[in-house]
């Protein structure tokens, strides 16, 4: 065993030391006395003299917070309106423009009760409100969108514009032509062109 190496004994580590003696009466002292300051600073601050006010404040305040409210309302307004209004698609203006009254008055009537709507909400609402009145406002367009596009489309001449005039028909089909000369109205169709 002479060739086991020696193990150093480790040392024990020191025992914790003893917590303090709590002396109750002091303790108890202690609790009194922070009571007592947080009592007598409650007491202290409910005493204070609330801030001064200012008489002409308390006048004038009332009146220039609601000018300046509806003064701010109108101007929602009218950048609300400036935006609804400049869109670059025809279609859409056009819808709008035709629910242009009823919108408007809804949002007078809002901004009146101090609640300002969106217009393009309220437009939301009316199309949905009344889907018939919108189909039947895009048909007539595209009719007139159609109507128009053929008699820009008319018989063109030599002169570069269209001979079309009210009353006379757009184009001229050989037996048109013939029911023209017939009731005389053929040289005035023509608009006194020879070929």
């Amino acid at each position: 065993m002479a060739d086991e190496p020696e193990v150093p004994e480790t040392p024990e580590p020191p025992a914790a030391p003893a917590a303090p003696a709590i002396d109750p009466e002091v303790l108890g002292s202690q609790i009194a006395r922070a009571a007592q300051a947080a009592v007598r600073d409650a007491i202290a601050q409910s005493q204070q003299a609330p801030p001064p006010v200012d008489a002409l404040e308390e006048i004038v305040a009332p009146i220039v917070s609601k000018h300046a409210g509806r003064a701010a309302l109108v101007a929602q307004l009218a950048a609300d309106k400036a935006d609804f209004y400049a869109i670059e698609d025809a279609e859409d203006l056009a819808l709008r423009l035709h629910f242009k009254d009823e919108i408007e008055k809804t949002s007078l009537a809002l901004a009146s009760n101090g609640r300002a709507l969106p217009r393009v909400d309220i437009f939301k609402h009316l199309k949905g409100d009344q889907e018939t009145k919108v189909a039947e406002f895009r048909q007539k367009r595209r009719k007139a969108r159609d109507d128009r596009a053929q008699t820009e489309a008319g018989d063109y001449g030599s002169g570069g514009g269209g001979s079309h005039e009210p009353g006379m028909p757009k184009f001229v089909t050989k037996d048109t032509a013939y029911e023209l000369q017939g009731s005389g109205k053929l040289d005035e169709f023509l608009g006194g062109k020879e070929f």
